[in-house]
């Protein structure tokens, strides 16, 4: 059995956390990477995860709802975790790599 790289792992980890904040549960992101503040990035992403309207929350990346909290988070989980963990990736690639020039 492979081992998930390093990169996988902290993508991963980095996925879950944003998930949780978007849906306003704590959790901790302890994973660090020098140069990049991970609560920064994490902090970015969670908007563009999940809408609440006082009532209830509402997916922002398919538009399905109405949810309570955690039945958007099981939706999520079960849905969208590879496309979260896309949007993680892409983000901490532009990050790290977003400013060096091509060639």
């Amino acid at each position: 059995m492979e081992q998930p790289s390093l990169l996988r792992r902290l993508v991963e980890r980095v996925a879950e956390v944003a998930i949780r904040r978007a849906l306003g549960y704590a959790a901790a992101a302890d994973v660090s990477l020098p140069g990049v503040d991970v609560d920064e990035l994490i902090g970015a992403l969670a908007p563009r995860l999940a809408s609440f309207d006082g009532v209830s929350y509402r997916c922002a990346l398919c538009g399905r709802g109405p949810f309570t909290r955690r039945g958007l988070y099981l939706h999520m989980k079960r849905v969208h975790l590879e496309h979260v963990r896309e949007l993680v990736e892409a983000e901490l690639r532009r990050r790290i790599f977003g400013g060096l020039p091509r060639g």
